[in-house]
Parts: C-alpha cells; structure tokens; sequence
C-alpha cells in the first residue's frame, strides 16, 4: 500500500481507529521499530499501570497492545484525562497521588461492575474507563458541581 492510498483511506476509519494508527505513527516517528513497549502518552503508562494495579494484573503492555481493548487503549484514554483536566486541575501534579486517586477511582469502577455481573478484567475496564466520572460522582457526590474537587485531591497529597 503506498503513502497515498493510506492517506485516503484514513478519512473512511473510526476515530478509535485514527488514534490507533495515530499512537503507532508517534511510536515509530520516535525511531522506535521493535513491538509498543510503553502506552504513547505519560497519562496512558500511569492509567494502565494504576488499572493494572486495581486488577493485580501482570499483563505486560506489549502483550496488552495487541489485544483488542489494547488498540483502542490510548483513544480511551485520552477524553479520560480531559475530564480530569477540566474536573479536578492540579489531580496530576505528583505521581503517587495521582496513581492513589486513579486506583481508588479504578477499584471502585471494578466493584460497580461485579454488581453488575460484568467480568472485571483489563479489557472491560478499559471499555468502561468513561464510566469514571459516574463512579466519581457515586463516590463523592455533588463535590465536583459545588467546586470542592480541591478537597478530593488533599486526601491525595495534591
């Protein structure tokens, strides 16, 4: 297939697919040639590494990217930290904090889809991941509307 053809057929793929090709692009735009070791993005590396903490899961990434959730992985992800940037500012400022609020965030995620009796695994968390400012709100209710966000995060160390 030449540079052509599959610059026309980009327009006709899903947006999932768009950043699929998009994440692997960056990947080997990096002088990267070997299998996707890491997510494309820091976000995406503390998201699955925090998922994968909740699920006590050992899965390797480089495994995890040729599933199909892991190919839709960092499209999930994104809105996922755009909610959190608009939501709770400041929520990434220290690692640990950051891993603490999203594992909790995760745990709770998982826990809401037992009740539910949907198998917790990565690939239903990842397709759930937009369900996590529902499980926010059930967690802390009415604190996002009423702008104490701020006090969600100093539990936090943030």
């Amino acid at each position: 297939m030449t540079k052509d053809q599959i610059l026309a057929a980009l327009p006709g793929l899903s947006h999932e697919d768009q950043a699929v090709i998009a994440s692997v692009a960056s990947h080997l735009c990096k002088g990267r040639t070997g299998a996707i070791g890491q997510p494309a993005t820091q976000l995406g590396a503390t998201v699955y590494e925090a998922l994968g903490a909740a699920l006590a899961s050992p899965v390797p990434y480089a495994t995890f990217a040729a599933s199909k959730w892991g190919r839709a992985f960092d499209a999930k992800v994104l809105p996922l930290g755009k909610w959190f940037d608009s939501k709770l500012p400041g929520w990434d400022k220290n690692k640990v904090g950051q891993m603490a609020l999203l594992r909790m965030l995760f745990e709770l995620l998982s826990q809401d889809l037992l009740k539910r009796s949907v198998p917790t695994n990565m690939g239903t968390m990842v397709s759930n991941l937009g369900q996590i400012p529902r499980i926010f709100d059930q967690a802390f209710p009415n604190y996002i509307e009423s702008g104490l966000g701020p006090f969600i995060l100093k539990k936090f160390g943030m």
